[in-house]
């Protein structure tokens, strides 16, 4: 399904390579093999790679967002009848119980910011076009979506308004902005107009 936990224990197998350690661990009053606030930020963390460093080799953003582009792909609604639910109940699922890495997901993670705004994010990364065969909708139009989710500002406290400004952020090219001066490439205009 191409969630996370929001918690993992590790452990170095070798100098490449990590490995699942058995045990549990949890913070910040989160579960563990839940996907939630903690684990969200994961994925967004994926899509700022592919936004800022985009086209480069090593960068596997596409491949470990693909399993979530897919279910927000399939469960995703142009025109939704009760006009917010571009993104429906079976777009984050738990993973099957084997290896059960994530075995649930937070409740009600479309009124979540921490959750919803870093998931809808991840739409800043390219989306395999494959998966738009057959659909009457392609990945803009789940980027508008999104965005028309994430703009609602009003009356947000610190936190859940820090990632709808993070999202509009994502979305809206700046961090590819940001990227093209990281990289030492100078100011780029962004892909959206201003207004």
């Amino acid at each position: 399904t191409g969630l996370v936990p929001n918690w993992a224990r590790v452990k170095e197998a070798n100098s490449l390579t990590l490995e699942k350690e058995d045990g549990s661990f949890s913070g910040s009053g989160t579960p563990q093999y839940e996907f939630g606030a903690e684990a969200s930020r994961t994925v967004w963390r994926i899509a700022f790679d592919s936004a800022v460093y985009p086209g480069i080799p090593e960068n596997k953003a596409g491949s470990f967002l693909a399993p979530l582009h897919n279910m927000m792909v399939n469960n995703f609604n142009k025109s939704p009848i009760n006009g917010w639910e571009y993104f429906g109940g079976g777009t984050l699922q738990a993973c099957s119980p084997d290896p059960g890495y994530v075995m649930s997901v937070f409740g009600s993670w479309h009124w979540n910011q921490f959750i919803s705004a870093p998931v809808y994010s991840t739409l800043a990364s390219k989306v395999s076009e494959s998966l738009f065969q057959g659909k009457e909708f392609i990945q803009q139009d789940m980027i508008d979506a999104a965005c028309d989710l994430v703009k609602t500002t009003a009356d947000l406290s610190y936190y859940p308004l820090s990632w709808q400004v993070i999202a509009i952020m994502t979305l809206n090219g700046e961090l590819a902005k940001i990227g093209n001066l990281v990289r030492g490439n100078g100011p780029s205009s962004s892909p959206m107009k201003s207004s």
